[in-house]
């Protein structure tokens, strides 16, 4: 399930990316929009690998579990966890970077003073 999430996460990441190139206050926006999903999509990835890993060996087969464990004890990170690697770990450096850096600059650009 969090495989899912990074995947849309990444996604969004890309295609936020790409609208940024356009050179229009409607692109701009739909590209600070994609990359605030995708920062969203990553957050909750990172709190259901949490809850996954937190979780005993025996209720990892069980999806109903995690999900509830994850909605109702919104688990932080700690100890428990590994290290993030590859992809996740791409992605928790540059979506809250370049999601806050966009935002920032949007508003900037497009606010009247």
């Amino acid at each position: 399930m969090f495989i899912v999430l990074i995947y849309q996460a990444a996604a969004y990441y890309y295609h936020g990316l790409i609208l940024d190139e356009g050179n229009t206050e409607k692109s701009h926006g739909m590209a600070v929009a994609a990359l605030q999903a995708a920062d969203e999509y990553f957050k909750e990835s990172k709190k259901l690998c949490e809850a996954f890993n937190a979780a005993t060996p025996l209720s990892r087969l069980s999806l109903h579990f995690l999900l509830l464990t994850v909605m109702l004890l919104n688990l932080p990170s700690d100890k428990r966890n590994p290290p993030l690697w590859g992809t996740m770990k791409y992605l928790s450096e540059k979506i809250p970077k370049d999601t806050a850096s966009k935002v920032r600059i949007n508003r900037d650009l497009y606010t009247p003073e």
